[in-house]
C-alpha cells in the first residue's frame, strides 16, 4: 500500500503542537508505514523546504521513512490541470470561492462593512498537483484538508488522521 501525505499533516508533526494532535499523526504514520510506503510529491517537499533547511528536511524524511516520489508522470500533470480548470470555473461563477478546511463546505467571504464578496484566499495550482499525485501514485491520501482533495478528486481515498479512532 502506498500512502501519500499532504503538507498540512507533516507540518503538524514537525511543529509538534498541539501535542495530542502531533502524537496522533505520528501514530497513524507509524501504522501506515507498517502497511506499506509513505510518500510525498515534489510539491509537498518544496513546501516543507520553506520551513526546514534541506539537510534537516532530508533527515526528517529519512527518519520517518518517507519517500519523495520525484517522477511526475503525464497523467498527474493532466489531472492537476483539469481539476484546477474546474476550480477556476467554479470560482469565476461564484465570484469568490473558498473551502472550509474543517468541513469542506464552499463559502464566500464578504466584507463586513460594504458586503462586497472578497476574492481571497485563493488556492494555488500546487494544491492540485498534490491531489493529482496522490490520485495516480498512491492508494490513500492523508490530509486534514477536506475541500480541494474531496471535491476535485472524487476518486481519491482521503483520510484525516485526526479523525481516526
Amino acid at each position: 500500500m502506498r500512502v501519500a501525505l499532504d503538507t498540512n499533516i507533516l507540518i503538524s508533526l514537525l511543529r509538534g503542537e498541539p501535542k495530542p494532535s502531533a502524537r496522533k499523526i505520528a501514530d497513524v504514520l507509524t501504522e501506515y508505514d507498517r502497511r506499506g510506503q509513505l510518500l510525498i510529491s515534489p510539491f509537498v517537499w518544496s513546501e516543507l523546504e520553506l520551513l526546514l533547511d534541506k539537510r534537516k528536511l532530508e533527515a526528517f524524511l529519512k527518519d520517518n521513512r518517507i519517500l519523495v516520489d520525484w517522477e511526475l508522470v503525464p497523467e498527474i500533470w493532466s489531472t492537476a490541470a483539469a481539476a484546477f480548470r474546474h476550480y477556476l470555473e467554479n470560482r469565476r461563477r461564484s465570484g469568490s470561492l473558498y473551502y472550509c478546511a474543517a468541513c469542506g463546505a464552499e463559502i464566500q467571504v464578504n466584507c463586513p462593512g460594504c458586503g462586497k464578496v472578497q476574492g481571497f484566499p485563493r488556492h494555488i495550482l500546487p494544491d492540485f498537483f498534490i491531489g493529482a499525485h496522490a490520485l495516480h501514485q498512491a492508494d490513500l491520501f492523508l490530509s486534514a484538508d477536506k475541500g480541494i482533495p474531496r471535491k476535485y478528486f472524487p476518486n481519491l481515498k482521503v483520510l484525516d488522521p485526526l479523525e481516526l479512532p
